[in-house]
């Protein structure tokens, strides 16, 4: 816990109040999506999945899951997996924390995680976009 309030910490103060990552959005008609998706920015450095997301909604995992996918068209892990590639990105660009450092800080658990998922997002490494090698 002390842990993963250090990383937020470093993550705001890296990001600074106008890039940190975007409260849920107002547009959300559905409290229960708004409910998921602050609780999703809330925690993104900590390592929570859908149950938990389910949980801070009031609703069941399989219930988020349908109302996500009729509202937001994706389900509630790859919702919180594009928040923390957004998060890396940010991150990536700013260049003072290493690869690892921002896998973690972003609620990654595992560096090669982080990396085939950032690929698989953005179309490279986070290294090589960080250095604009991107292919």
């Amino acid at each position: 816990m002390l842990l993963s309030r250090l990383w937020e910490t470093m993550l705001a103060l890296k990001l600074g109040d106008a890039e940190a990552p975007a409260a849920a959005d107002p547009g959300l008609t559905d409290r229960r999506i708004r409910r998921a998706e602050a609780y999703m920015l809330e925690h993104l450095s900590e390592d929570i999945g859908v149950d938990d997301m389910a949980r801070a909604a009031g609703i069941s995992r399989s219930q988020l899951g349908r109302i996500f996918r009729a509202q937001m068209n994706c389900g509630p892990a790859q919702r919180l997996r594009a928040h923390r590639i957004e998060t890396a990105r940010r991150l990536l660009a700013d260049g003072a924390m290493s690869v690892k450092e921002v896998s973690r800080a972003a609620g990654f658990r595992w560096v090669h995680h982080f990396i085939r998922s950032y690929r698989q997002a953005r179309g490279c490494t986070p290294a090589s976009e960080r250095l604009g090698w991107r292919t």
